[in-house]
């Protein structure tokens, strides 16, 4: 995904190069940031390119395109960034597509679009194929996400320890833009040629929240309801939000589910990581859990997560209240089992 990207950024950056066209969509927006961070660079190492950024909420294209065949008198190429497309009206989508039509033999433009949802079936996207990259942001897989975080550390002069890495990617479930701010933020701290290891990933808290998540599912199968009352606490204090502690229990009681099924049950840690794709020290966890959780228990844990979903988003109740709640349920669920 980002080396398609960087290809379009490449061909983008040289003067003599013919025009083209990029989409990039999806609900992945680190491949966003990445992009306009990668054109900030680009004008200050290179004088001869303009940038020109338009938001489509805020101007109308019909009176912005005739300006984007003006080049300035002191820039060879000039890249525009057309972003928020997702509402593209039908005479804009209309507009624009003839405007790339008429320059598909043009020279010195470049065009970027960004959308979160884009109707592959509409004319313009097949006008973009035609001249360049349309380009689907989608959760990377895990095994990509740690390389762009080795990558990641080269940029700080930093090296990140394999279990940092394993760590950042379960805790956020693959999500860029967290994992590289976390990792923005651990690079800083141990400064250049510095090795970040799980010592300061404990000292910065990043993945705090995440790893208390698996204390709470500790209590929360033990029936502990002091403690699993104590641990949501200390979430809300953190300004964790209701929502996010609710999908990572949620994630971790399907990651349970999984490993109860029967086809997993005898498997080593390594082979049930490898099932799950998670790191091994996760899969280790889940294990020591199982015995906690039997399949009928799992299954109410389910329905009971999914009320707490639509009562986060559409109650007037409080939201620690909802919370609390949840937890004191899920607890009664261990008594009924005992």
């Amino acid at each position: 995904m980002l080396s398609r990207l960087d290809q379009s950024l490449k061909q983008a950056a040289l003067a003599e190069a013919e025009f083209g066209c990029c989409l990039v969509y999806g609900q992945e927006n680190y491949p966003v940031s990445y992009l306009f961070s990668s054109l900030k660079k680009l004008i200050q190492q290179q004088e001869t390119i303009t940038v020109e950024q338009y938001d489509y909420s805020q101007v109308s294209l019909e009176e912005v395109l005739p300006n984007w065949d003006a080049l300035s008198l002191f820039a060879e190429k000039k890249i525009i960034v057309l972003s928020h497309l997702d509402r593209l009206k039908k005479n804009d989508a209309k507009l624009l597509k003839e405007w790339l039509d008429a320059h598909h033999d043009a020279s010195g433009l470049f065009l970027f679009l960004t959308a979160v949802k884009v109707d592959g079936r509409l004319p313009l996207v097949k006008s973009v194929k035609k001249c360049g990259e349309v380009i689907k942001t989608d959760h990377l897989p895990p095994a990509e996400v740690r390389k762009l975080m080795v990558r990641h550390g080269e940029e700080y002069d930093v090296s990140f320890a394999p279990q940092v890495i394993d760590t950042l990617v379960h805790y956020h479930d693959g999500n860029l833009q967290l994992i590289f701010r976390e990792a923005e933020k651990l690079a800083l701290f141990v400064g250049p040629g510095g090795v970040v290891n799980s010592e300061e990933l404990e000292l910065l808290g990043c993945g705090t929240a995440a790893g208390n998540i698996f204390t709470l599912v500790d209590e929360l199968g033990a029936g502990n309801v002091k403690a699993s009352l104590q641990l949501l606490n200390r979430l809300l204090r953190d300004k964790t939000v209701p929502l996010v502690i609710l999908s990572m229990v949620a994630r971790h009681y399907r990651l349970l589910a999984l490993a109860s099924a029967p086809s997993s049950r005898g498997k080593s840690a390594g082979d049930l990581a490898r099932t799950l794709r998670v790191p091994p020290f996760v899969a280790q966890k889940i294990r020591r859990q199982l015995n906690k959780f039997s399949l009928s228990r799992l299954s109410d844990s389910f329905s009971l997560l999914s009320e707490v979903d639509y009562r986060l988003k559409s109650s007037a109740i409080p939201e620690s209240i909802i919370m609390e709640d949840m937890v004191l349920t899920l607890c009664r669920g261990n008594a009924r089992d005992s």
